[in-house]
């Protein structure tokens, strides 16, 4: 049963809600899916930013030209005022999205190919100083998990960081 306190409580947090959110950043002239109804259970129109506000964007559309004061569909302002539907809301093209998404996957992919290129380089370098490389293998060795028993010699930490390496996959 829902009572004075309970409604008065999911109140306050939707206004933190609608408070809180940041829209996604867009660019103006970038290609976006324009929802006529604010709702993106329906199809989309597609339409150019012409212009980027603090919550709201300005966009042309093929069919009814420039709406003002569009809302992203995630905007929680959206939700419980009708009449900030009027305008319609926008979201990222369905190509944009999966463009992201695969920009993250590589990103990641160079991210772990970099750390393991620093951590080759670490390992092969011909004129090492020999404490301070001793140090970094050590840290190396535990930051991996690699259990230390007394003083390890330099080439127990090298194989032993090297085998971790290998069998560490590269996941997405």
């Amino acid at each position: 049963m829902l009572t004075a306190e309970t409604a008065r409580n999911e109140n306050i947090q939707d206004n933190w809600r609608e408070i809180a959110f940041e829209m996604p950043a867009v660019q103006h002239g970038q290609i976006v899916a324009w929802y006529q109804n604010g709702l993106a259970s329906s199809k989309p129109d597609v339409a150019y930013v012409n212009r980027v506000n603090a919550r709201t964007v300005t966009l042309l559309t093929a069919v009814n030209g420039i709406k003002e004061t569009v809302r992203h569909v995630n905007d929680p302002r959206l939700r419980g005022h009708h009449e900030q539907r009027e305008n319609g809301a926008w979201d990222f093209t369905e190509a944009h999205k999966r463009a992201e998404l695969r920009l993250k996957v590589i990103e990641d992919r160079i991210g772990i190919l970099d750390q393991m290129a620093v951590n080759t380089a670490m390992l092969d370098d011909p004129q090492p100083q020999k404490v301070t490389e001793y140090r970094l293998l050590r840290q190396r060795a535990i930051e991996l998990g690699i259990e230390l028993k007394g003083t390890p010699s330099r080439e127990w930490l090298e194989l032993k960081i090297r085998n971790q390496y290998a069998h560490t996959p590269i996941t997405n």
